[in-house]
């Protein structure tokens, strides 16, 4: 019988508040990415959100692909900003960590994909920056808050001819939802521009003729109300069964 391909988690940290539990540490990822690997016959493993360096090489030796996920705004200090003062919460020490797992994974060769906070991890890894409150620090654009409700579209997407992700999609246009109120800015090395909103807003990137590609929405919470955003699942883990 064929291996299921093990596909890494970046994990995330919580601290408990009230009660007992104030201020034990939880790491975890949301269920949908979970639940979207075992959907498509992957056996997801859940990466420590403060693994070192060689703790990152051990998983990545066991793993076939990973998936940065999203979370918690990005330390600005990792793209040699300070903070503005419309950026959210952002927990350092995750932060160091899941860069460094972006690094090593988007250069060991193996499939890796990104979902919103993971697609700016990944661009700011290869020297990319980001918008740290996109209201505050653009003019016209519109339709990406954290305040829509994460399993309704809210925003068409334009997917750009001859790209890996049109030919994961099959078609130029999509219907997102939107979660998130930061973005990339400056696009990182090697990376290209494949996905874009209505008023120019980065919404997927890729790195041509390797297993590299990340969006801005949450696929993984549209599967809630259908199977539209299955494929780009599906597809990555054939890559990673490759």
């Amino acid at each position: 019988m064929k291996r299921k391909p093990v596909i890494g988690l970046s994990g995330s940290r919580m601290r408990m508040e009230g009660g007992y539990l104030t201020g034990m540490e939880k790491s975890l990822v949301n269920s949908d990415y979970l639940d979207a690997v075992l959907k498509v016959g992957g056996l997801p493993v859940i990466i420590p959100p403060t693994a070192t360096a060689a703790e990152i090489e051990d998983y990545l030796e066991m793993c076939d692909g990973i998936l940065m996920t999203g979370g918690m705004d990005v330390a600005p200090l990792l793209y040699n900003e300070m903070p503005h003062p419309r950026c959210g919460n952002f927990d350092l020490e995750v932060d160091r960590s899941n860069l460094l797992l972006a690094q090593k994974a988007m250069d060991s060769g193996k499939p890796v994909l990104g979902i919103c906070r993971g697609m700016q991890l990944m661009n700011v890894a290869k020297g990319g920056t980001l918008y740290q409150d996109i209201p505050s620090q653009t003019t016209g654009i519109t339709g990406h808050s954290y305040g829509y409700i994460r399993t309704d579209v809210v925003h068409k997407v334009h997917v750009k001819d001859s790209s890996y992700l049109r030919e994961v999609f099959g078609t130029d246009e999509l219907e997102v939802n939107s979660i998130h109120h930061q973005a990339v800015k400056d696009v990182g090395k090697d990376f290209t521009v494949t996905v874009t909103a209505p008023d120019g807003i980065v919404e997927g990137i890729e790195i041509p003729g390797k297993p590299i590609f990340a969006v801005q929405w949450h696929p993984e919470m549209l599967l809630k109300g259908s199977d539209k955003m299955l494929c780009i699942f599906e597809a990555f883990i054939k890559l990673c069964g490759n």
